[in-house]
């Protein structure tokens, strides 16, 4: 029974420790990097966000990041992220300062087909909207000169005059043509917002498609530099 209890504390204790080391850490815990002189302080910003970043094969944490208390010396600095190409770069890291590298990252060819299509997509989705929207708009215009078409019809109906009656007639007929093209532009407007709908919900699962393609290009990427790292 007590061994069992031990196996358990002990099986308990290594699956919390695996992962707090998987999840990501703002300062690295090796002593090769950390030391306790607050003033020296690295920080990293590439001009794409949530990159990763490794000092000397060490993962870190995502970008942008500020590592407070780091050794002073020569690391080997790595970023990696989804769309661009790998950043290798030995720094320096100097004391008592405060260290910034804004490294520019080479953005991989994928990258562009994403935002070409992201940029349709954004285009598409606001066309479909307003053209649905002015269609709806459109139609209630041509449903309101319908209405005053038939009030003026109506009241002919009441009038003594003929003077008066043409008078009524001519304006109910006004009404009746502006309610057929108000009508026209409600279906061509609902047309034309029915394809910019097709059209966006067809860029949608493209750009959902390059990233799942860019993900996957990425972990295969990953894999076939650690690969090579190790000669495997």
């Amino acid at each position: 029974m007590k061994l069992s209890i031990v196996i358990f504390i002990f099986f308990s204790l290594s699956l919390a420790a695996q992962e707090n080391s998987e999840s990501g850490k703002k300062v690295p815990s090796s002593p090769d990097i950390i030391q306790w002189n607050r003033t020296t302080t690295l920080e990293v910003e590439p001009q794409e966000a949530h990159s990763l970043l490794y000092l000397n094969g060490e993962r870190i944490d995502v970008t942008p990041i500020k590592i407070e208390g780091i050794k002073p010396g020569k690391y080997l600095m790595k970023i990696e992220n989804l769309w661009t190409k790998p950043f290798e770069q030995e720094i320096e890291i100097k004391e008592s300062t405060v260290n910034t590298y804004k490294p520019t990252l080479e953005y991989r060819p994928i990258y562009k087909e994403y935002k070409s299509s992201h940029t349709l997509y954004n285009i598409l989705k606001i066309g479909s909207i307003s053209s649905l929207s002015l269609s709806a708009i459109a139609f209630g215009a041509s449903y309101y000169f319908k209405e005053k078409a038939y009030n003026d019809m109506v009241d002919s109906r009441l009038l003594l005059s003929q003077e008066s009656i043409d008078t009524s007639l001519k304006k109910a007929n006004e009404f009746v043509t502006y309610s057929n093209v108000s009508k026209t532009v409600s279906y061509s407007l609902l047309g034309l917002g029915s394809i910019s709908g097709g059209l966006t919900l067809y860029e949608y699962f493209r750009v959902k498609k390059i990233k799942a393609e860019a993900k996957l290009s990425f972990f295969l990427l990953r894999k076939a530099i650690y690969l090579t790292y190790y000669n495997y």
